[in-house]
């Protein structure tokens, strides 16, 4: 078996639904703020790695109270999932060629450069 599924696996599933369903329920405005947040939560991994990420500091960063933070993301991970596949598109773009080893392997080695590069190398090195 590759992937065994656990609690914590489905409690991010669940939290990155809840950030994918938030957004497009705000109109114009919300949407707008929520990149805003997404923004900041980049800036903010980038200067301080996922260690020094917090819900606090992404709403003084964004200038908003947590509420809003809470209102779209139901945690830390779930908001910078959500910001690194808005900036992370094009090296997740997989086919299927049918061999489990073959497609393993072309997705370790198209995802191992962006891990190292601006802007997730910065959020995940520290």
């Amino acid at each position: 078996m590759l992937h065994a599924r656990t609690a914590a696996h489905d409690d991010l599933l669940r939290n990155y639904r809840h950030a994918r369903a938030g957004p497009t329920s705000l109109g114009a405005q919300g949407a707008a703020r929520t990149d805003e947040l997404l923004q900041a939560t980049l800036d903010l991994a980038t200067e301080a790695g996922y260690a020094g990420l917090n819900i606090e500091a992404v709403a003084l960063r964004a200038g908003v109270g947590k509420h809003t933070i809470y209102r779209r993301w139901l945690s830390m991970a779930a908001i910078l999932l959500d910001a690194l596949s808005r900036v992370w598109t094009t090296d997740l773009d997989y086919h299927d060629a049918g061999d489990v080893r073959a497609d393993l392997r072309e997705r370790v080695l198209r995802s191992a450069p962006a891990l190292s590069q601006p802007p997730i190398g910065r959020c995940t090195a520290r």
